[in-house]
């Protein structure tokens, strides 16, 4: 590990909003610390596929592809429990790359069957502004969606390219349905005298 640290916030970053949806994965809330801190646990990403992937921008990952090959994914099975994502109309992402840039969604069950949309249809891609992506479920033929295990961002282009061919990723969430899983309330209130409390209502 390369580095812990914890601080307290006082105030909301600039251009921060609340991850529509529900959440799968989402660096709206990560502080500027972070910055310059490129690898996790010895690696570039999960499989060192990227050239870097970093938070070198206040709630927003960059990821580089070093090649056709690389990518980057959230599991979404949590104790061994697979989510049942059939609520749910949409996957939602926002994100900024390179002019005329795509890349794939890939969503992954739990028997390990996938099924993959590309962003060109859904989104134009430009390095000045965030794009909102909103891909139907319907979209991702044959898949079932009532055991989701992953979603992978995958076949970037272009790759292999400068640090100006970047991917820049805010979120990726499911619409539609809740933005919690399970009955209780977003930030339960902590038990007893509360010293630190980490959840963000």
């Amino acid at each position: 590990i390369d580095n812990i640290k914890i601080q307290k916030r006082c105030v909301t970053a600039p251009g921060e909003d609340r991850t529509p949806g529900l959440a799968v994965e989402s660096f709206q809330n990560v502080d500027r610390w972070i910055t310059g801190i490129n690898n996790i646990f010895g690696q570039t990403d999960y499989n060192n596929s990227m050239t870097f992937a970093k938070l070198s921008e206040l709630g927003r990952m960059q990821l580089l592809p070093s090649s056709a090959n690389s990518f980057f994914y959230t599991d979404t099975n949590v104790d061994g429990v697979f989510l049942n994502a059939t609520a749910y109309t949409g996957v939602s992402l926002n994100a900024r790359g390179p002019s005329g840039g795509s890349f794939d969604v890939v969503l992954t069950s739990s028997t390990g069957k996938t099924s993959t949309v590309n962003t060109r249809s859904y989104a134009s891609f430009s390095q000045s502004n965030f794009a909102n992506i909103t891909i139907p479920l319907t979209a991702f033929s044959g898949f079932n969606t009532d055991s989701l295990s992953r979603i992978t961002l995958r076949n970037f282009t272009p790759n292999g390219g400068s640090a100006a061919s970047n991917f820049t990723m805010r979120w990726i969430s499911l619409l539609g349905g809740p933005s919690t899983i399970g009955a209780g309330p977003r930030c339960p209130t902590p038990s007893g005298f509360v010293v630190l409390n980490f959840c963000d209502p």
